[in-house]
């Protein structure tokens, strides 16, 4: 029976975190409480942290899959999507035996739409988690990409470094989209022959951009002001909490109803085993 709903509901929330290199992206996400990462990089060796080690697209639906039995988890971490997109070309172009993405399916961006349906399979599955108490965070890097505006000219600004399909999806996935980037102080100074330039002089402060600008692609839905320090703290004290119950309790793997998400997932990527994934109870290097 259709119900009518009135008023805001705490859910989960789907964060895209997306920045350059080393902009600290996966340190701003281990700090979030009960965080587990499927670290598709590896590159947390630096960072303590709880994390699935997933060097396939197998390995990462059995991370996502088995990740509301980890005990304690409040996020799960994708780290990252662009290297999660590389990992279904190179799943797309296996089983066709092909080179490239391009000539998956026949060619004529058909590899592309492939893909698009694996990803989107991917974040529908992650989707369900939330009725289990866990957020999502997902990170990426960044790349600059030209916007064609309806109503001025074109120009260039920072995006999730994906393909057009696989990035307008994940935008619009997400409750919010984060860009991370350093404050960067400039000054000007005389150029001679009455020219000018601007020099940077410094500049430390690491930051959150969390709406669109003519600089970065950026939303959320919690009313956060257009910059917050890229602190933990400061944006999880614009949360409300969403746990009602206990996420990350073991729960017995035949006693799981699959949903229709994961079934989605299972027809594109094959029903797995989850044997052989190992919960690393932390990532940092023993010294």
């Amino acid at each position: 029976m259709l119900e009518l709903r009135s008023g805001k509901r705490a859910q989960p929330r789907r964060i895209v975190l997306y920045g350059e290199h080393g902009v600290g992206k996966s340190t701003w996400a281990a700090s979030a409480k009960g965080a587990v990462f499927v670290d598709i990089e590896g590159g947390l060796d630096d960072i303590d942290c709880r994390s699935f080690r997933a060097t396939t697209l197998q390995e990462v639906k059995e991370a996502v899959l088995m990740a509301d039995q980890v005990d304690g988890i409040r996020w799960l971490v994708i780290d990252s999507a662009d290297w999660l997109e590389a990992l279904i070309w190179q799943d797309l172009c296996q089983s066709e035996n092909r080179q490239s993405i391009l000539e998956v399916g026949g060619g004529f961006g058909k590899g592309y739409l492939g893909a698009a349906a694996k990803f989107e399979a991917i974040l529908n599955t992650l989707d369900t988690l939330r009725a289990k108490g866990i957020g999502v965070i997902i990170l990426a890097h960044a790349k600059i990409a030209r916007f064609e505006s309806p109503d001025g000219p074109a120009y260039d600004r920072f995006q999730p470094a994906l393909h057009d399909r696989a990035s307008a999806m994940l935008l619009e996935w997400a409750d919010e989209v984060l860009f991370a980037t350093t404050r960067i102080v400039t000054k000007t100074e005389d150029a001679g022959f009455g020219r000018t330039r601007n020099i940077a002089i410094g500049g430390a402060d690491r930051v959150l951009k969390t709406a669109s600008s003519a600089t970065c692609v950026a939303k959320n839905r919690l009313g956060l002001p257009p910059e917050i320090p890229m602190v933990w703290s400061d944006y999880a004290k614009f949360l409300t909490p969403w746990d009602t119950h206990k996420p990350g309790s073991t729960v017995p793997s035949q006693s799981v109803s699959k949903s229709l998400a994961v079934q989605e997932m299972e027809s594109l990527f094959g029903d797995g085993d989850v044997a052989g994934i190992v919960v690393g109870g932390s990532s940092k290097v023993a010294t």
